[in-house]
């Protein structure tokens, strides 16, 4: 069905306007000849009629010219209409691909950071200055499945957000990657604790002296997820608008 529609549209558009235009034109050009008799062959007929009592122009030529304006004009805006009928079809079937498509993409990503869960790991990251390794493993997860060229979001709007989500997850695990490091140390545990800076934390195995050093990292560290706060919102505004869901 696709591909039959796909094909008529193709055939309308290599004979618009060019073709049923022009084939419009010459119905109604000859409708309006047969409608419109020239003075002199009036003059002729009425003299012929007179004089022979045989006339020369038919009774029904304003009838047939009146009929064929009317078809010439039918036929035209019947072509036209199952031309723009079809590209409407054409469009909606597409827009129904990418809806369908992106939303199952959507679900795939959410599943790996839903909402609630995101702002909660943001809460406890903030308070504590601390992440366990399987949510670490979580946003990488995230960040990989929405990198991949196989699963790009269509629309376009979508896309650019899900970008911007994606690298301020990226660029907060960086950060993780140099400033975070297991705490307690030798937990022995494969969800491992991680935390930010311990060395130069005093309530962990830092010194007092070094509090300003880890103030700053804090301070770098709220930056990362206050972006991610952001970003995730605009995703899923973003999300909403396009998708609905």
């Amino acid at each position: 069905m696709n591909r039959f529609m796909s094909l008529t549209i193709k055939i309308l558009e290599m004979l618009r306007p060019k073709f049923y235009n022009r084939l419009t034109w010459v119905i109604v050009i000859a409708g309006l000849s047969l409608m419109t008799t020239p003075v002199w062959t009036l003059l002729l007929s009425e003299f012929i009629e007179k004089s022979f009592e045989f006339s020369i122009t038919g009774e029904s030529d304003l009838a047939w010219g009146f009929l064929l304006c009317v078809t010439g004009l039918i036929y035209h805006l019947a072509i036209t209409g199952m031309h723009e009928f079809l590209i409407a079809q054409n469009t909606k079937e597409k827009n129904q691909k990418i809806q369908e498509h992106d939303g199952a993409l959507f679900m795939k990503l959410t599943n790996l950071l839903p909402e609630e869960y995101l702002n909660s790991l943001i809460d406890y990251i903030e308070t504590e200055d601390a992440l366990r390794w399987d949510d670490h493993r979580k946003i990488e997860s995230f960040i990989l499945l929405a990198n991949e060229a196989g699963h790009s979001f269509i629309t376009l709007k979508l896309k650019i957000s899900t970008e911007k989500l994606t690298s301020a997850l990226s660029e907060f695990i960086i950060f993780t990657s140099r400033n975070f490091d297991e705490y307690p140390y030798g937990q022995g545990v494969i969800n491992f604790k991680m935390c930010l800076a311990p060395q130069l934390n005093c309530d962990r195995a830092g010194n007092w002296e070094d509090g300003p050093k880890y103030n700053s990292l804090v301070q770098e560290m709220m930056s990362f997820t206050q972006d991610i706060r952001t970003s995730y919102k605009e995703w899923r505004t973003t999300v909403k608008d396009t998708l609905y869901i």
